[in-house]
């Protein structure tokens, strides 16, 4: 999760990951393990408001994996916000402030 401002006014970015229960077999055992294999990412941005009951979702966006693919979480995030930022009506000459806050915090 990251903040950024425009205009005075504060948004909030934030990432979810969605898992499955995929299952593997040992080659060496045979044992059969089960675990939770994340392949999707979600992403939204909010508007913050003083009263956190009228925070208002202003874009979403989504990136899923393909069973074929390896999951990613640093590329799933770039993408979702990508696709959030997209699906926002945040105008285009702020959108670089959202990027500047995602790769201020995400190292």
């Amino acid at each position: 999760m990251f903040f950024f401002k425009i205009n005075n006014e504060e948004y909030k970015v934030y990432f979810q990951h969605e898992k499955e229960q995929n299952t593997s077999v040992s080659k060496e055992t045979g044992e059969i393990k089960t675990f939770m294999h994340p392949f999707e990412t979600q992403c939204g941005i909010v508007k913050m408001e003083e009263n956190k009951n009228d925070d208002v979702t202003v874009g979403v966006g989504l990136a899923s994996c393909s069973i074929n693919d390896q999951f990613s979480y640093a590329i799933g995030r770039k993408l979702a916000l990508k696709r959030a930022i997209k699906d926002s009506d945040i105008p285009r000459e702020y959108r670089d402030a959202i990027w500047t806050a995602y790769f201020n915090t995400s190292q």
